[in-house]
C-alpha cells in the first residue's frame, strides 16, 4: 500500500510540474521573468505550508539555515534561467 501511495505522489507531482510549465508559458507573454519567479515561489510556499499545516508537521526549525539559504539562491537562479528559456 505504501508503494502505491508513493507512486501516486510521484505521478501527481509530475502532473503539477507540467501544469506549472504550461501556466508559465501562457503567462510569460504578459509578465516579466522576475514577477514569474516571485509568484511561482509564493504559490509553492503556500502549497507546502498548507501541506505542512494539514499534516501537523509545519515548522521553520532547522540546524542548517545557511544550507537552506544557499539552496534558495540556486533555486532562484535556476528558475530565472528556466523561465527566461520558456
Amino acid at each position: 500500500m505504501a508503494y502505491f501511495r508513493s507512486v501516486m505522489n510521484v505521478i501527481c507531482s509530475a502532473l503539477i510540474f507540467a501544469l506549472a510549465g504550461v501556466l508559465v508559458k501562457l503567462v510569460s507573454a504578459d509578465m516579466d521573468t522576475l514577477s514569474l519567479v516571485f509568484w511561482r515561489n509564493l504559490f509553492s510556499f503556500l502549497c507546502v505550508a498548507m501541506a505542512g499545516v494539514f499534516s501537523g508537521k509545519f515548522s521553520f526549525k532547522s540546524e542548517r539555515k545557511g544550507t537552506h539559504a544557499l539552496r534558495s539562491l540556486f533555486t532562484f537562479f535556476a528558475l530565472l534561467t528556466y523561465f527566461f528559456a520558456v
